[in-house]
């Protein structure tokens, strides 16, 4: 293991910092992450809002407060009109959704992350973000959005809201945003990972096993060992 990782670092650099120089690998990897926008339509309740429209912010958290029963049998209606729209562009129906009426919508419902909605949201099975937003908001969404193809469009129903899903494709590009709150903060390390298990897998074919390696216990060798791979 020791010897695996430090071939690993000698090749991609501590942390796949060596990447930053080779951005056609690093947009090989970030093909690999889902791209999608996010439309949630609260069901139960709805964020208090200021005088400029801007969410209350108190106690750590954004203040809620109940939905009227006007404004739930609203929200239905709206619900049955969206899945209708995905209904008609599946099967190539009179009405149908487009990118444009679903960026219309986000806008109406600003119920999900206003500072996403322009960029979209970027999921990796293997990032840091993607794993809290799926304990934090929903794990659902995280795994039907992995799952989608891009054009497709998808509906979640999580205990709080129901999160419609529209996949496209990812900017070129997008992972030098490596904030460290951001979708890309481990993007170097999880693509150095990834493309030495490529490396390793291309190689395996050229590996010939001889006699004297099948009698050696390879788990078991100390770390000064003098066998080493030969090329």
């Amino acid at each position: 293991y020791y010897k695996d990782v430090e071939a690993q670092t000698e090749i991609y650099g501590v942390g796949g910092a060596t990447l930053l120089g080779y951005p056609d690998e690093c947009e090989k990897y970030l093909n690999k992450y889902s791209r999608v926008k996010l439309l949630f339509i609260r069901t139960e309740d709805t964020f208090v809002l200021d005088e400029n429209g801007n969410r209350v912010f108190s106690g750590g958290t954004y203040e809620t407060r109940p939905l009227t029963e006007e404004e739930k049998s609203e929200r239905q209606s709206f619900i049955e009109r969206v899945d209708s729209e995905i209904s008609g562009y599946e099967s190539g129906g009179d009405l149908q959704i487009t990118e444009e009426i679903f960026d219309g919508y986000l806008k109406k419902y600003k119920e999900g992350d206003s500072d996403r909605d322009s960029g979209g949201y970027y999921f990796s099975g293997t990032s840091a973000y993607t794993a809290a937003f799926a304990e934090e908001v929903s794990a659902d969404v995280v795994e039907t959005a992995l799952n989608m193809k891009i054009g497709e469009y998808e509906k979640v129903a999580t205990d709080f809201a129901v999160c419609y899903i529209y996949s496209y494709e990812v900017a070129p590009g997008a992972y030098l945003d490596s904030s460290a709150d951001g979708f890309f903060a481990d993007f170097y390390s999880d693509a150095a990972d990834y493309l030495y298990i490529r490396l390793l897998e291309n190689m395996r074919e050229d590996v010939v096993f001889t006699d004297k390696l099948s009698d050696t216990d390879i788990l078991g060798l100390s770390y000064e060992s003098d066998l080493y791979v030969r090329f």
